[in-house]
């Protein structure tokens, strides 16, 4: 019996434990959404919106000329090297664009 009530109270404190840690993190979380929000109003209000001609899609482009991959390809096209190409191969079977052949 003693046993039992034992584990019953502890079962119990454990649950109110658990409850005001919840509690607790919600209040953690609101607060931080709320400091955030007000950051991203500052923010507007002190830098002017920039007003920009490129299209949405040019926006999302990748340039070429300022990624790695970019230059091993122009090094391929120029026809520099078997060792840039061999690099290319490699990028490429890394980033699971080139797949291996099956024998």
């Amino acid at each position: 019996m003693t046993l039992t009530l034992l584990t019953l109270g502890a079962g119990l404190g454990r649950r109110q434990i658990e409850y005001h840690e919840r509690l607790a993190f919600v209040q953690v979380v609101d607060e931080k959404t709320r400091r955030v929000q007000m950051e991203h109003r500052l923010e507007q209000l002190s830098e002017p919106p920039a007003h920009t001609d490129r299209r949405d899609d040019e926006l999302t482009t990748s340039d070429g000329a300022t990624n790695a991959t970019g230059d091993l390809f122009r090094s391929v096209e120029g026809g520099q090297s078997e060792e840039n190409l061999e690099q290319l191969c490699q990028l490429g079977y890394k980033e699971h664009w080139l797949v291996p052949v099956a024998d």
